[in-house]
C-alpha cells in the first residue's frame, strides 16, 4: 500500500512539474524573442538567405536601414519567426566594436501592437522623426546587453530597433551618443520609399 502511495505521489509530482515546465514555455513562447541573438529561440524560427525571401515569408517588403552604426557588420541575417508573423534583421559586430543591431518588423494595420503598450506610452520618451512619431527606451543599467529600443510605425508595420552591448571588453558610446545613433537608423528607414 505504501509502495503505491509513494507511486501516486511521484507521478503527481512528474505530472505537477512538468505542467509548469510547459506554462514557463508558453509563456516565454508568447514573447517570443531572443534576449541575444546567439541564444535559441523559444519559438520556431526559419533562416534565410535573402532579403526577398523575408519579403515573400513576412508578406510585405521588409525595410532596411540606409544608415548603419561605424562598426556594424552591413550583411544582415535574415530570420522569420512564424508564430509571431516577425522579420528579423540581425546585423552583428565587426571584430574589435562594441555594438550590434536587431530590426524587428511586423506587420499590424490595426496598430495594435505592444508594446508601446497604451497604459506605458508615457513612460517612453517620444520623438518625431520626419513627422513619425518615434518612442525610446533606454535600459536601466548597463547590465542589460540591450542599451536603447525604438519603436514606430512605417505605414502597417511595426518596427522595433535595439542597440545592444555584444564587447563588454570595449565601451559603448555615451546614452546620448546611442539616442542619436538610433534616430539615424529611425531616419534613414522612415525616408525610404514604400
Amino acid at each position: 500500500m505504501a509502495r503505491s502511495i509513494r507511486t501516486v505521489v511521484s507521478i503527481a509530482a512528474f505530472a505537477v512539474g512538468l505542467g509548469l515546465i510547459c506554462l514557463v514555455l508558453a509563456s516565454c513562447a508568447h514573447e517570443g524573442r531572443r534576449f541575444y541573438s546567439s541564444e535559441p529561440s523559444i519559438v520556431p524560427t526559419v533562416n534565410v538567405t535573402s532579403q526577398d525571401d523575408l519579403n515573400r515569408l513576412a508578406g510585405f517588403g521588409v525595410v532596411t536601414p540606409a544608415y548603419l552604426p561605424e562598426g556594424t557588420n552591413s550583411q544582415p541575417q535574415y530570420t522569420y519567426i512564424p508564430d509571431l508573423k516577425e522579420a528579423e534583421l540581425y546585423f552583428p559586430r565587426m571584430p574589435g566594436k562594441p555594438m550590434a543591431m536587431d530590426i524587428y518588423e511586423s506587420l499590424d494595420q490595426s496598430h495594435t501592437h505592444c508594446p508601446p503598450c497604451p497604459e506605458l506610452v508615457s513612460t517612453y520618451e517620444k520623438k518625431t522623426v520626419l513627422g513619425r512619431e518615434v518612442l525610446l527606451s533606454r535600459s536601466p543599467s548597463e547590465e542589460f546587453r540591450s542599451r536603447i529600443v525604438a519603436y514606430f510605425w512605417l505605414r502597417d508595420v511595426f518596427v522595433t530597433l535595439v542597440i545592444r552591448h555584444e564587447n563588454v571588453a570595449i565601451a559603448l558610446p555615451s546614452p546620448a551618443e546611442l539616442e542619436v545613433e538610433i534616430l539615424r537608423i529611425a531616419e534613414s528607414m522612415i525616408g525610404r520609399p514604400t
